[in-house]
């Protein structure tokens, strides 16, 4: 099947140009989340809506915000009453630092995605789902907009147009960031370039696709190593690269059909 072949290659370019293109991104973004850059800003009084238990939110570096959680106000800081400026809608296994909300606000955007960033992954499934958030989930953010990142975080300020990724990812504990949030067509097809690039080279296929496949490869373990050094630094990312063959196969499956398991939990959509 020649077609195959030229179709892996194809499959496989293309996601070697978004790769391309997102870590030429990825630099800027980890030095805009230094937190030794960080200058004061305004600081609007933020509502923050969960699901879950408002405890992971209560020791925000912030001086005016309230947290919604399971349909209950409890004025965190500042004055009770006020209408907030901003709505901070987050995922309820997320474990935010003290800094958040500060990220959530900064910038003249409308609205501010988080990446989210799994740690404690302890079983395969959570490992896989690791793998898979803190590694081409980062870069299709990058590459194709803030949009794209999600099970995160959403920060919006009014209905009005402008969107921007938040200068760090979120920590998210690995079984709370949910495969029906993660739903991306475009993401399935480019996530399956490096199976369909290993049934090809067993096939007529075009030269370069072996080149393809050990850049996807190398780029993504490579990734894993970083982003368990910068953000998850508990073990688990390193833990998963191993299982990246059994990756390839499962994630296209998972990012295209996991809208189907049920409603989305994060009370953003």
């Amino acid at each position: 099947m020649v077609w195959f072949g030229w179709f892996a290659f194809a499959l496989g370019a293309l996601s070697t140009l978004r790769l391309l293109v997102a870590l030429a991104r990825l630099r800027r973004w980890l030095r805009a989340g230094d937190v030794r850059r960080f200058e004061a800003g305004a600081t609007p009084r933020v509502r923050i809506v969960t699901v879950g238990a408002p405890e992971p939110f209560e020791h925000q570096n912030y001086p005016d915000y309230e947290v919604e959680a399971a349909g209950r106000a409890t004025s965190i800081a500042g004055e009770a009453g006020r209408t907030p400026a901003w709505t901070v809608r987050v995922n309820p296994a997320a474990r935010p630092d003290p800094l958040f909300l500060r990220d959530a606000v900064a910038g003249e955007r409308t609205t501010v995605h988080f990446a989210p960033m799994a740690i404690e992954a302890r079983t395969v499934g959570d490992r896989i789902r690791a793998l898979s958030v803190n590694t081409d989930g980062l870069l299709h953010a990058l590459a194709f907009g803030a949009g794209r990142a999600r099970a995160g975080a959403v920060a919006r300020q009014g209905d009005g147009p402008g969107h921007a990724l938040a200068r760090r990812a979120l920590p998210v504990v690995a079984n709370g960031v949910d495969w029906r949030e993660r739903f991306d067509p475009l993401a399935a097809l480019l996530s399956a370039a490096p199976v369909c690039l290993l049934v090809s080279l067993f096939q007529e296929t075009p030269p370069g696709s072996l080149t393809f496949l050990l850049v996807l490869a190398f780029t993504r373990a490579g990734l894993a190593f970083g982003m368990e050094l910068r953000f998850v630094r508990d073990g688990s990312t390193l833990r998963a690269i191993p299982l990246l063959p059994l990756l390839w196969i499962l994630e296209p499956l998972l990012l295209l059909f996991g809208r189907a398991l049920g409603p989305a939990t994060l009370a953003s959509r």
